[in-house]
């Protein structure tokens, strides 16, 4: 797992190594589509692809070091590192004790945020915005916790949204996030947020009305994806939890590329795109490429949906703009920052 201290970098001939070791043991094993009761979660088949990718490229060191060259700092890399391994390990059967490869959240990171908490006003009168922190009234715990108390989708002097940046919030749920970047964009700012599933959008249109936003956000039912379309969303009854599919039964939803509705609504200004879309992120960055090669905007992405996205979507992203710097952040979840310099 990852080091107290991240001062040395593993080189890679030492990563190749422990990537074969692990690529080995998984051997011929038929790996099932893993479920849970909600519908499934990770496909079988594209962890057999993934792990063909990985024997083919991951073992090779010109490539290895070419891959971790794409993170800009030690910490990245070595998260990078970890994260894979992690992630291969949850596989395996003879590891079943970590079976979705989570990746735990570091200790100093989490000994920081549990202190930030104390800051938190919690309304127990108020059943819809049971949270009051900043002024703002906020209707989840846990999206608040990981958005406001410990900051994920913001890399300080990094990568963070700034008074007059335009936001695209893809996968708003309830709202939290969302209002925390419109409170980053004022004055002049605003945040375009988008939300398929229709309860939580009508609990979004509630948080925005009742933190007075509706100059700042602009909600929109739809989800993000790499061209306009129709499918369903299945799987978890939690809130931002469910998924695309194409395949399985459940509510219908309206798809939008952000090229197409960028294009559509003459918006001639992106900053900054943050996705956490329940395993569509690639999907979504797809269908956002001409806005990404043309605008650079800053990007906050989600990794830890599947394992695949650790390693193809610094890959998309170094090959639609070579000049973004990329870092990883795993300060509650794993987020994939890029930055244009």
């Amino acid at each position: 797992m990852l080091k107290d201290s991240l001062t040395e970098m593993e080189t890679a001939e030492d990563f190749i190594q422990k990537v074969k070791s692990l690529v080995e043991k998984t051997g011929d094993i038929e790996f099932p589509d893993l479920k849970h009761d909600s519908g499934i979660y990770m496909s079988g088949s594209e962890n057999r692809r993934l792990l063909r990718f990985i024997k083919n490229n991951m073992t090779h060191p010109y490539f290895i070091q070419w891959m971790l060259d794409s993170f800009a700092d030690y910490y990245s890399k070595n998260i990078f590192i970890d994260l894979v391994s992690t992630k291969i390990e949850g596989l395996l059967p003879e590891l079943n004790s970590n079976p979705r490869g989570y990746y735990p959240m570091a200790g100093r990171e989490y000994r920081d945020m549990s202190k930030r908490m104390g800051n938190l006003k919690e309304n127990t009168n108020d059943q819809e915005f049971p949270i009051e922190y900043k002024g703002y009234k906020l209707p989840g715990v846990h999206d608040t916790k990981k958005t406001w108390i410990n900051e994920q989708y913001n890399l300080p002097g990094k990568c963070e949204a700034a008074p007059s940046d335009i936001v695209i919030d893809a996968g708003a749920n309830y709202g939290e996030t969302s209002v925390w970047f419109a409170d980053r964009v004022r004055p002049g700012g605003k945040v375009y947020a988008f939300e398929p599933e229709r309860k939580a959008f009508d609990e979004l249109l509630k948080t925005i009305s009742a933190n007075k936003l509706g100059k700042a956000i602009t909600p929109i039912n739809k989800g993000i994806w790499n061209k306009a379309d129709s499918l369903r969303l299945c799987g978890s009854k939690a809130p931002g939890s469910a998924y695309i599919s194409a395949n399985e039964a459940g509510m219908p939803v309206s798809l939008v590329s952000l090229d197409d509705f960028i294009r559509e609504n003459c918006i001639t200004k992106v900053d900054l795109i943050k996705m956490d879309i329940e395993g569509s992120e690639m999907k979504g960055i797809m269908g956002a490429k001409g806005t990404i090669t043309k605008k650079k905007p800053k990007l906050a992405i989600c990794l830890y949906h599947k394992l695949s996205d650790l390693v193809y979507i610094p890959l998309i992203l170094k090959s639609l703009v070579p000049s973004y710097k990329l870092y990883i952040s795993v300060k509650a979840e794993i987020v994939l920052f890029a930055i244009h310099n």
